[in-house]
C-alpha cells in the first residue's frame, strides 16, 4: 500500500488518504490523487511513513526518494504515481 498525504491548505491539517488493493505481480499500477493542483499548496506521497516524493506548488521545489527506479511522477503532473512491474518489496503502509 501507498500512503497519499494531500495538503490543500497550509493552515489547516493535511489530508490523509489510505489506498488499499491487489494486484499480480509484474503487473503495471497507476495511483491517482483526486485534487486540482490549482487549490492545492503541496502534494506529498508516502509508503511505509517515508516520503517518496514531496511537490510545493509555490517554490516549484520537488523532492525525491523512490524505494525503487520502478517508481515514477511526472514532474508536470504529479498527481499520478505509477510503479512499474509490482514486487513484493512494493508492499507498504
Amino acid at each position: 500500500m501507498v500512503q497519499l498525504l494531500n495538503r490543500t491548505d497550509a493552515h489547516k491539517p493535511p489530508t490523509n488518504t489510505h489506498v488499499n488493493f491487489s494486484v499480480s505481480l509484474e503487473q503495471k499500477v497507476e495511483l491517482f490523487c483526486n485534487v486540482s493542483l490549482n487549490n492545492t499548496t503541496q502534494l506529498t506521497w508516502k509508503k511505509d511513513g517515508r516520503v517518496i516524493f514531496s511537490f510545493t506548488k509555490q517554490s516549484k521545489e520537488t523532492f525525491k526518494n523512490f524505494s525503487s527506479d520502478r517508481m515514477r511522477i511526472d514532474l508536470e503532473d504529479p498527481t499520478t504515481l505509477w510503479i512499474s512491474a509490482v514486487q513484493m518489496s512494493d508492499v507498504g503502509t
